[in-house]
């Protein structure tokens, strides 16, 4: 359900030693962010998290360019990778040409339309920007409603991806409209997955615990 939004690999690796998740999703900006050697921090990022997926995206404006980037990614990197391809013109045709021989992610997608268009020329997954629709005055989750309701209809194998968040409310309520999966930048995921609720409950019971039995918890109480 939770994929990481980020081409950090300490950040990813932290992440991955606490919390299930279903893959890493990359962007041009997020890798160039790192300032490394592209293919092999790629490569690195693809091992560290094997088997589960690592999505890259293609970032050459022509088909021509994107047949080109796409047969370096395979050439240089492994097996675990979902290639992203932008719902443009030219990406829905990338999409056909290269959906036989991998596995394709549209991404980018704005509207209703983008979405089938890309899973009819082959994606088998489909990444809406929630945050951005909304700053361009759309309903994202009215789009992602839409979506999903035609995909479980005609295409049940698609998998529905939410990006582009800004608080941990709006990933609910993707993921309440039916998106399958979201993806989210790690300091937004640290915020998720804890809560000071929690956090004083559990202390509440440590001491109640040591009140009464004068150890913290069972594994120090022996035969007792």
């Amino acid at each position: 359900m939770y994929l990481i939004d980020s081409a950090n690999f300490e950040e990813i690796r932290r992440l991955a030693s606490v919390f299930s998740f279903d893959g890493v999703t990359t962007n041009p900006s997020l890798v160039a962010q790192e300032e490394k050697a592209y293919f092999r921090h790629l490569g690195k990022l693809a091992e560290l998290i094997a088997p589960k997926t690592l999505y890259v995206q293609l970032n050459a404006p022509t088909l021509t360019d994107m047949k080109r980037e796409l047969e370096a990614l395979r050439k240089n990197l492994p097996k675990n990778l979902s290639i992203k391809v932008p719902a443009t013109k030219a990406g829905y045709r990338l999409m056909q040409h290269a959906s036989r021989e991998v596995h394709v992610t549209a991404t980018a997608v704005s509207t209703y339309h983008q979405a089938m268009m890309s899973v009819q020329s082959g994606a088998k997954s489909v990444v809406v920007y929630i945050q951005r629709l909304i700053k361009a005055g759309r309903a994202p989750l009215d789009v992602v409603d839409a979506i999903r309701r035609t995909l479980d209809r005609e295409y049940p194998d698609i998998t529905l991806i939410g990006a582009s968040f800004d608080s941990p409310g709006l990933i609910e309520g993707t993921l309440s409209a039916g998106a399958h999966k979201v993806t989210v930048r790690p300091k937004l995921l640290d915020a998720i997955f804890t809560n000071s609720v929690t956090e004083e409950a559990v202390k509440r019971f440590a001491r109640d615990f040591k009140k009464v039995y004068g150890k913290p918890h069972a594994a120090d109480l022996g035969d007792e």
